[in-house]
């Protein structure tokens, strides 16, 4: 049955239709095709190329970390269409999401890293992730900063719908 799923690219006919329509209501629920994302990406765009000029300007050789740039832009819009919110380039807890993130990618195993283990197997068998090659100490910060992200989310729709919602 697992070989039968052949997901939105191997498929044809009416799996192919059921797989798209899917894709495209998820895509359309996170922004895709809606003005509120270009101007996120538009506003993106123009702090990236401010960052690159006077990276260059402050180099004497105009040499610019392209990698180190184009990494910000990308995790912050990405972060931006999962999360609601996007970071100004100097903010500290978006310097330390970007550090985590670059470990975790500079880590060694990144299929290892990215292969989903549900929690409860984690909790029940620790070392399950040292079999998969997965080093804990690389998500667990990212996993961390992402609890606080939710924990904020949480206490401000809270304070935003105190009289409307009851809460348990």
């Amino acid at each position: 049955m697992l070989f039968l799923l052949k997901g939105l690219i191997f498929s044809d006919g009416t799996a192919w239709r059921e797989q798209r329509r899917f894709t495209l209501r998820h895509l359309r629920d996170l922004g895709f095709g809606k003005t509120s994302i270009e101007d996120q990406m538009m506003d993106e765009i123009s702090d990236l190329l401010s960052d690159m000029k006077s990276s260059a300007q402050s180099d004497p050789d105009h040499i610019v970390d392209f990698k180190a740039i184009f990494t910000v832009s990308i995790i912050n819009i990405l972060w931006a269409i999962l999360c609601g919110k996007r970071y100004q380039r100097d903010d500290e807890a978006f310097k330390k999401l970007l550090d985590f993130i670059v470990k975790f990618l500079s880590g060694g195993n990144t299929v290892g890293g990215s292969f989903p283990l549900p929690a409860f197997l984690i909790r029940k068998f620790p070392s399950l992730p040292r079999f998969f090659g997965i080093d804990t100490e690389l998500f667990l910060p990212i996993q961390a900063f992402i609890k606080v992200l939710v924990y904020e989310s949480v206490l401000s729709f809270r304070s935003r719908h105190e009289n409307k919602c009851i809460f348990f």
